[in-house]
């Protein structure tokens, strides 16, 4: 996609803790500090993304994740499974959903460390478990901090960390 000029004047002029975050057409996509995502007209205005296109952007970002995990998939060692038995059914994979949403925690996940740490170095702001609380509300795309810190303490047990709550 080719940006108007005003759409590329636009985004320089763009404060740092706006997020580029996708195309939909011929419009680019930010999101601002507050969660709210904002489209690019071609003549650089910015206005609030509808509905609509918030949901074809996180189509596009599943179906980009979904290529990922076919990629990292592929390049799994593939391994050989004799069966002894022809009657006993094959084992079945994960469903490839349960992939894509677990690829969007781990996004989620770290974006909001990042962007925590970010303003703790650059901006001189104090870490809290409120900043993290909404920096995870942003990235997860939730209107709940609470809710997008338990997110954040599912991954953090995972890899074994204990628990944030």
């Amino acid at each position: 996609m080719e940006l108007t000029d005003q759409q590329s004047i636009r985004i320089a002029e763009l404060p740092e803790d706006y997020q580029m975050i996708g195309v939909d057409g011929n419009a680019p996509f930010v999101r601002k500090p507050t969660g709210q995502i904002m489209r690019i007209q071609q003549n650089g205005r910015l206005t609030s993304a509808t509905i609509a296109a918030r949901h074809r952007l996180a189509d596009r970002r599943a179906d980009r994740t979904a290529r990922l995990a076919g990629v990292m998939e592929s390049q799994r060692p593939k391994q050989t499974r004799v069966d002894t038995q022809a009657d006993n059914p094959p084992r079945t994979r994960p469903e490839s959903i349960d992939l894509i949403l677990r690829l969007r925690q781990l996004e989620g996940t770290t974006q909001a460390a990042l962007a925590t740490l970010r303003r703790s170095l650059i901006e001189r702001v104090l870490p809290t478990r409120d900043g993290l609380a909404h920096e995870a509300a942003i990235a997860f795309d939730l209107n709940d901090d609470q809710r997008a810190l338990d997110l954040i303490d599912d991954v953090a047990q995972t890899v074994g960390i204990s628990g944030i709550n």
